[in-house]
């Protein structure tokens, strides 16, 4: 042994530089313990004689060691440049043999006791530093198994520290290997989102000290997560894979757990202020992105009463006084897109009715009278209060679906249809008449609800039926004199010329068009039920009009969402407005298909 680390020479040294040259002594003994040459094949360990589990016997005492070593003072190792790139190469095989093996090997793998997933998660992140060994690391097949693994400890653990480490920093998984993950998780996507909403759960309940780090990050990890599992161009499972992820999520109610997650982390910011502004500005940016997507999609408002209920309208006002101009971009797609869109459906604006009581004050604060965004705060309060009186002052009534009859009265006092169970009528007479002449025959049984587009997401519920039909009234009695003044323009350039009145709910206000029958694509394709319905329309002598009401479905696909993200990600700061515009324009060309109406 050399004088310089002889015993006598460590004790002459100041205490501060005498813990860390008295560790160093170690590492020699843990890099020959942990020799990839040794690690036993197959065969040897159906047998397993002496000399091998000896072998596995060093190399687990030595992972042991070095673990705890590195977690106990992990505030001494400042050396990641040297220590990583010499310590992974033979950290790394003998881990993943212990994991791969822990089963078979028992006691003697390090990976018997649950808690060494963790363990192995701190010292990753003490030597992943600003080194290439990042990037080998990150690139290193199986690593998110383990990490993924540690995740599931996450529920037994005791101490701030190691929940902190097993919430996983954002820079050990990305690029996500997404099939990894799930396969750490426990092979299935339902323990994926297990595991996904307990760290939520510890975000709000675990009562994380700002010593150990702010809960921000924590929540902006799990978006990028989620994120780059979903959409990662170097992620290895299939589309359709990571599609059902998202899936799942919405099944097990992951909205309105994001929605507490993030309201949690909004209040601990107004408590202590202590974190880094860019850190909790980058993490919710993050965490919004992910509501976006999950909200911006198929039939996105069945999940927005949950979103709603669980304080998505507090939370954004809570965001938009506490960030003046911050999330401006994020709140307005919400405030005049996302939301405005769901006010069309029954159990959205019931929602919003349930807390609208809450927010009034909330909304009439200076502050946010003082906001940029404060005018797209107005419109969309207005609106909701608008539909949130509709649905109070939807009356219980009905027409006689006999277009001779027209009849309005109580809809207790119908008859329905016993083939459809959908028309209702007066009397007999009624029905008969509507039989013989009024095409109810053809109908019978069909759904009343012509869905004008190639889709199979359009799967309203009487409910939402019935608020739909009395928005479309509220809106069409709001405009009914340019409306009315249109169609006269249209009868005076054609007589004979048949028309319906066109409401756009893709736009926010509503747009109105009054559109000829015989010019418009709406219904190509589906002559027989079209037909059907303008016939009625005919016999009605002017008791029944044609509407038809455009609204929006999202995506049915992530493609464009993608490509934007993947866009501003690969944008320089000096870009060109023209330059992006170009693109965008391309992004655009190639998605046309992509974003439909019903």
């Amino acid at each position: 042994m050399h004088l310089a680390v002889e015993t006598r020479s460590l004790q002459r040294l100041p205490v501060s530089q005498r813990v860390l040259s008295e560790k160093i002594l170690f590492l020699p003994v843990f890099y020959n313990n942990l020799d990839p040459e040794h690690i036993p094949t197959l065969a040897n360990l159906e047998y397993f004689p002496p000399d091998t589990r000896a072998r596995v016997d060093c190399a687990a005492i030595a992972l042991q060691a070095l673990f705890s070593l590195m977690n106990l003072s992990a505030r001494d190792w400042r050396d990641p440049d040297d220590l990583g790139p010499a310590l992974w190469p033979r950290v790394w095989p003998w881990t993943f043999f212990m994991h791969e093996y822990r089963d078979y090997l028992g006691a003697a793998s390090v990976f018997w006791e649950p808690m060494t997933y963790t363990r192995f998660l701190l010292f990753v992140s003490e030597i992943y530093g600003p080194h290439p060994i990042r990037g080998v690391i990150s690139s290193t097949p199986g690593f998110r198994v383990l990490m993924a693994r540690a995740w599931t400890v996450l529920p037994g653990l005791e101490g701030e520290k190691w929940k902190s480490v097993s919430l996983v920093p954002y820079r050990h998984h990305y690029p996500v290997h997404f099939a990894e993950m799930v396969e750490g998780a426990g092979g299935t996507l339902d323990d994926l989102a297990s595991l996904v909403l307990h760290h939520i759960d510890v975000v709000v309940h675990g009562n994380l000290s700002w010593e150990v780090g702010s809960p921000a990050p924590y929540m902006g990890n799990l978006a990028h997560l989620i994120q780059a599992g979903q959409f990662g161009a170097q992620a290895s499972a299939p589309l359709p894979h990571r599609e059902r992820f998202i899936q799942t999520l919405r099944r097990r109610d992951f909205i309105p757990a994001l929605v507490v997650g993030m309201y949690t982390v909004l209040a601990r910011w107004r408590v202590s202020k202590s974190f880094l502004r860019d850190g909790f500005e980058s993490s919710f940016v993050a965490t919004l992105e992910l509501l976006e997507r999950f909200l911006d999609a198929p039939m996105g408002y069945r999940w927005l009463p949950a979103a709603i209920e669980a304080g998505l309208l507090t939370l954004m006002t809570g965001v938009a006084t506490e960030f003046p101009s911050t999330f401006d971009d994020r709140l307005r797609f919400l405030l005049t897109k996302l939301l405005p869109d769901g006010l069309l459906y029954y159990h959205v604006v019931m929602a919003i009715d349930n807390v609208l009581d809450d927010l009034t004050e909330i909304w009439s604060a200076e502050e946010l009278e003082e906001l940029e965004i404060f005018d797209d705060w107005s419109f969309f309060r207005y609106l909701a209060e608008r539909r949130v009186r509709l649905l109070d002052s939807m009356q219980s009534t009905g027409t006689c679906d006999n277009l001779e009859c027209g009849k309005i009265q109580e809809r207790s006092r119908f008859r329905r249809c016993t083939g459809c169970k959908i028309y209702k009528y007066c009397n007999k007479e009624c029905q008969i008449a509507d039989w013989k002449r009024g095409g109810h025959r053809k109908r019978c049984g069909v759904p009343t609800t012509l869905i004008l587009a190639d889709t199979s997401s359009c799967t309203l519920g009487f409910r939402e039926r019935q608020f739909m039909r009395a928005v479309v009234q509220d809106d069409f009695t709001e405009n009914m004199r340019p409306i009315y003044q249109h169609q006269v323009m249209s009868i005076a350039n054609d007589p004979a010329h048949r028309f319906y009145t066109l409401f756009d709910y893709t736009c926010n206000p509503v747009k109105i068009y009054v559109e000829s029958v015989a010019d418009s694509p709406t219904a190509s394709g589906r002559d027989s039920e079209w037909m059907d319905i303008l016939g009625r329309a005919d016999h009605s002598h002017g008791r029944m009009h044609l509407h038809v009401v455009e609204v929006p479905e999202g995506s049915v696909s992530p493609q464009i969402h993608d490509a934007f993200h993947q866009l501003g990600r690969s944008t320089s700061a000096g870009y060109e407005e023209d330059e992006i515009g170009a693109e965008v324009g391309k992004i655009l060309e190639n998605a046309v298909d992509l974003v439909e109406t019903y």
